[in-house]
């Protein structure tokens, strides 16, 4: 695995080292408060040492405040929106800190949603891979081969479905390997046979990222299917922009999926 940046690890030294840090700054202080009352030290330089204390535990708790701030008071003006290039950086603060991850993730062909996205988490050999979790549970949906191969007239955008599946089943295959029998590192692959009305990821079911599906002229004046390679609307469970309902109906789709494949597997 790379290792990270000199940057990198300081940060993370920082926030992992900010909580006792501030303990040990007011337990100073309360020695320093007892020793100069005792006449031990210096009252003088005791009470400049507590100021300067002071006031790095004032700048640190000013920190803390502001990013509760962010997080809960500051009020969304508009939803977000990004393109399927961003979906990557969008989606890594979200799990960054997780220790038990889920990610449900329907594509059409999965062109922007594996590769850049998930084969990343996927790879030992990144900084910031799952790998490094306690946990993690990929759920992925695509549109079948057979549901392809009989509209290909009509999916010209998803041409690369198999390449992609096949590519799925090895990450998947190596998967089993590094870890055989491991609940704790699951990655499953469903399909429907149905034209997709909409794509998208959903993170620890509080987070979604979701693409609309469409018809769009094409320049010999018929229809061409459009999917993930387009925009993306953030939600979350908590947002005043319909995040709940947005989410709740991703569900919705997603055992439906599960449950067509189970039954498929059932009748084999």
């Amino acid at each position: 695995m790379k290792k990270k940046s000199l940057v990198d690890r300081l940060k993370q030294a920082y926030e992992n080292g900010k909580k006792p840090f501030a303990y040990i700054i007011i337990f100073s202080v309360f020695i320093l408060e007892v020793l100069s009352n005792l006449a031990i030290v210096d009252s003088d330089m005791a009470g400049k040492i507590e100021q300067t204390l002071l006031v790095t535990l004032s700048i640190m708790m000013l920190e803390v405040l502001f990013q509760i701030y962010e997080k809960v008071v500051a009020k969304k003006t508009s939803l977000k929106r990004i393109g399927p290039n961003a979906l990557y950086d969008e989606v890594l603060p979200l799990i960054k800190n997780s220790k038990d991850v889920d990610i449900k993730y329907i594509g059409a062909a999965g062109r922007h949603g594996w590769t850049p996205v998930l084969a990343k988490l996927l790879d030992k050999n990144t900084p910031d891979s799952l790998h490094d979790v306690h946990s993690f549970h990929i759920k992925m949906a695509l549109i079948s081969p057979t549901f392809y191969e009989n509209n290909k007239d009509e999916l010209t955008k998803i041409d690369a479905l198999l390449p992609i599946i096949n590519d799925i089943e090895r990450v998947r295959t190596q998967l089993g390997v590094q870890y055989p029998n491991d609940e704790r590192r699951q990655f499953d692959l469903d399909y429907y046979d149905y034209m997709p009305n909409f794509t998208g990821f959903l993170i620890n079911d509080n987070y979604l990222f979701l693409n609309m599906c469409f018809w769009q002229d094409a320049d010999d004046k018929t229809l061409m299917f459009r999917g993930g390679g387009t925009d993306y609307l953030i939600y979350d469970m908590n947002d005043e922009f319909g995040g709940a309902y947005y989410i709740e109906r991703f569900q919705g789709w997603f055992k439906y999926i599960q449950q067509k494949n189970q039954a498929r597997a059932e009748q084999a």
